[in-house]
């Protein structure tokens, strides 16, 4: 099931909404959200997620999802990429541009291992450096090296 509740200058979603046993694609862009709710345990079908165009600056902090394959948290107000996306192992997929106060990538993203697109057009990024920035899986050996010593 896809559901689609974009451009609805929606301000809150309910938390149930990620709860939803059949819900595999999950469209909130071009909203006012400001926060996600707090559900700890997302939809195990939940596979596609864009959160992009809002005004988010974080997302919960303990999120159990084993099946998100592609994320998007572009063009929001997020000044670190949320830890809880570290812990996302099926991602494969992941647009973080213009968060424009995004500096680095955390160590952490270098446990997925999955990831294979990562766009952070519109990012200045101190660390990695530019040379591992163009590849995702490039990104994600050298924060895992970082993340190992």
């Amino acid at each position: 099931v896809k559901l689609d509740l974009q451009h609805n200058e929606l301000v809150t979603v309910p938390h149930c909404l990620f709860e939803l046993p059949n819900l595999n694609e999950l469209n909130l862009s071009n909203n006012k959200l400001i926060e996600i709710p707090d559900v700890h345990e997302w939809s195990p079908g939940l596979t596609v997620l864009d959160l992009s165009s809002n005004e988010l600056s974080s997302l919960p902090a303990d999120i159990v999802t084993p099946s998100i394959r592609t994320l998007n948290i572009s063009y929001n107000h997020f000044c670190t990429v949320p830890l809880s996306v570290c812990s996302f192992m099926s991602l494969q997929h992941l647009n973080i541009s213009f968060n424009r106060n995004i500096r680095s990538l955390p160590v952490e993203m270098g446990r997925l291992q999955n990831l294979i697109k990562l766009v952070i057009d519109g990012l200045k990024l101190r660390d990695p450096p530019r040379n591992v920035q163009r590849d995702a899986r490039d990104c994600v050996r050298y924060l895992n090296s970082k993340l190992r010593s």
